[in-house]
């Protein structure tokens, strides 16, 4: 899921890499000086004799100035950017700006160490909807053919602080991204008097989310929404505030009864630990309407190849999301951001380390960058976010992994998640290629996950599906799938000590639940349902299967393998068309534990499936 964005550090030449444990090291000296108003000398020698002791004088001073230097200029800095002499002649006053800098550039513009501590601090614009009509509105011509773009665009207006004259003005709307294959993005156009504009502070451009109750979920209800739609919600996901950390033996539990203290109500839900804000629609899986409305789901993310590459252009991360104090999400203008006067510029905000897991599952990729170190590198991807139109997209490599499956996160039960390499691609052992199959919530994680559901668990998830049941068919396909696996969980699991018997409220709500897929046949959607039901059947069946080498091995259906291009078996992602309906079909088996994976054939799955059991996969 995609997580609160948290301060992000810049990718400065320093020699070897800096690790996230040595940034923050030098983030929390810089925030300790600016609270307590202690010298900052002390703290800078604390810092060289002592957590960065390795690392050389000059790479220690150039990442100290770049964080200290994000708060001069409204007085409460604890350090000074030196001054630096050009060779060359001066620049003269009339090339000068508000937005001219000798400051070295920094990959994810200004750092977010900034960001106010409270939603008090924010500059908060009077904004209004405005048509393509109006005479501020922004005419983006050819670049939006074939596109759909939303019919109005949104109109700003801040104080002007510094000479109060007439005030800075901006224009929000949407056209096609700058980021190659990332559909459209959202831009910002300047209306305002000056030339060139320097954002003054920290402006909200309004709340992401959460816009109503239903977009505050638990992580397991966000899990299977995810699976439902293959995870496509997650690409537009956040997480609820979190508690504060602490320290001790008890620190989780105090985290959890510390966020509950405070009392967080959002459109009558109490937050707790683990929340997610969703702006996606129940029943289709894509932004709703009220998101859509703000323009803010079309921002996009900063790529590190848009920014090395020459033949790309130059990102640069103007935004920043943190929550306000009522705990609703925001995204804020990052101060120190420049615009020139009626240019259109994209608007991109970072997602942080955390969102590493949706852009390795969901984007494989086969290009040739690397990770550095042995780890994942942090925003090396060109994913589908907010705005974005397709679906096919470049992500990063993964170190080797010795069983041809690379671990990648966890599930809301804590199970790993796994992606295997499809199998006409195992000598590319150093990355998961472009024929990987997407497994973020597959069928073997969703079903470990259903071992863990307490009888409220089940409850919640059965009345989500009541109530908004998915339109499409093969959403709803896989709907059905959950519910269905909830049968033998519930009477051979949960309630084996009654003899299986389900309490009666409980048996209503499943078998409603089950009645749901495929619809009547007088519904339009019925016959789409049973060629869903018919191409499917297979997925998430649990097969046994014996080997020669290690006796029996235990796995699960996740895939069609489709015939591919030249030689060799492509790995569908469940939406494809078979392109011969005349070929026998063949599917691949993931197998539990790490045991790599196998492809077998519909009379395979039919003598070695296992069925009415759910135990074996305890």
């Amino acid at each position: 899921l995609r997580p609160r964005a948290k301060a992000s550090t810049p990718s400065l030449p320093s020699g070897s890499r800096w690790t996230d444990e040595e940034v923050e090291a030098l983030v929390g000296t810089v925030e300790a000086v600016r609270r307590s108003g202690g010298k900052k000398e002390d703290a800078f020698d604390t810092l060289v004799k002592g957590a960065l002791s390795h690392r050389s004088l000059s790479s220690i001073k150039g990442r100290w100035y770049t964080i200290t230097r994000n708060e001069n200029g409204n007085g409460t800095g604890t350090g000074s950017q030196p001054k630096r002499q050009k060779k060359g002649r001066k620049k003269t006053t009339s090339d000068s700006s508000p937005c001219s800098s000798d400051e070295e550039e920094n990959p994810h513009g200004d750092l977010t160490i900034g960001l106010p501590k409270s939603s008090d601090g924010w500059i908060y614009p009077e904004s209004e909807d405005i048509l393509l009509t109006h005479p501020a509105a922004v005419h983006h011509g050819e670049t939006v053919k074939k596109m759909t773009i939303p019919s109005h665009q949104r109109l700003l207006r801040v104080p002007n602080y510094r000479t109060g004259a007439d005030p800075h003005t901006f224009v929000l709307s949407v056209s096609r991204s700058t980021i190659p294959n990332s559909g459209r993005g959202l831009y910002l156009t300047y209306r305002g008097p000056d030339a060139q504009w320097k954002v003054p502070d920290y402006i909200d451009l309004g709340r992401y989310g959460p816009h109503k109750a239903s977009d505050i979920k638990e992580d397991f209800l966000m899990e299977v929404k995810n699976f439902v739609y293959r995870d496509r919600p997650s690409e537009w996901c956040f997480d609820a505030p979190a508690p504060r950390k602490t320290n001790g033996a008890n620190a989780d539990q105090e985290d959890s009864e510390e966020l509950e203290a405070q009392g967080l109500t959002i459109h009558g839900k109490k937050i707790v630990d683990g929340m997610i804000f969703d702006i996606t629609d129940d029943a289709t899986g894509e932004v709703h309407e009220m998101a859509e409305k703000t323009l803010l789901p079309f921002v996009n993310e900063v790529t590190v190849q848009g920014k090395r590459s020459s033949r790309k252009p130059k990102q640069v991360q103007n935004i920043d999301a943190d929550h306000h104090n009522d705990g609703r999400l925001h995204y804020l203008l990052r101060r120190g951001s420049c615009f020139k006067r009626n240019e259109p510029m994209e608007l991109l905000v970072y997602y942080g380390a955390k969102y590493q897991v949706v852009r390795c599952g969901k984007y494989p990729d086969d290009s040739d960058a690397s990770s550095e170190e042995g780890r994942s590198p942090v925003a090396m991807v060109e994913g589908r976010t907010a705005g974005s139109d397709i679906e096919d997209m470049s992500s990063v490599t993964n170190p080797p992994s010795q069983d041809n499956s690379v671990a990648v996160s966890m599930t809301a039960s804590g199970h790993a998640i796994h992606q295997s390499v499809c199998p006409s691609c195992r000598e590319r052992s150093t990355k998961v290629c472009v024929k990987t199959t997407s497994v973020l919530s597959g069928y073997t994680n969703m079903r470990k996950s259903i071992f863990t559901y307490t009888e409220k668990d089940v409850i919640s998830i059965l009345d989500f599906f009541i109530e908004s049941p998915p339109m499409e068919s093969v959403p709803r396909q896989r709907m059905w799938w959950i519910v269905d696996q909830l049968h033998p969980y519930l009477k051979q699991i949960l309630y084996q000590k009654d003899g299986g018997k389900m309490p009666s409220n409980v048996k209503e709500k499943l078998d409603s639940a089950l009645d749901l897929f495929p619809r009547e046949k007088k519904d339009p959607h019925h016959d789409e349902d049973m060629r869903a039901m018919e191409k499917y059947q297979h997925m998430g069946v649990v097969i046994r299967k014996e080997t020669k080498k290690s006796g029996f091995k235990t796995g699960m259906v996740e895939q069609i393998v489709l015939p591919g291009p030249g030689s060799g078996p492509r790995v569908g992602d469940g939406d494809d068309e078979d392109k011969d309906e005349s070929m026998p079909k063949k599917y691949l088996v993931v197998y539990f534990s790490g045991e790599g994976e196998d492809v077998v054939t519909e009379d395979e799955i039919s003598e070695y499936s296992l069925t009415n059991s759910f135990g074996v996969m305890g």
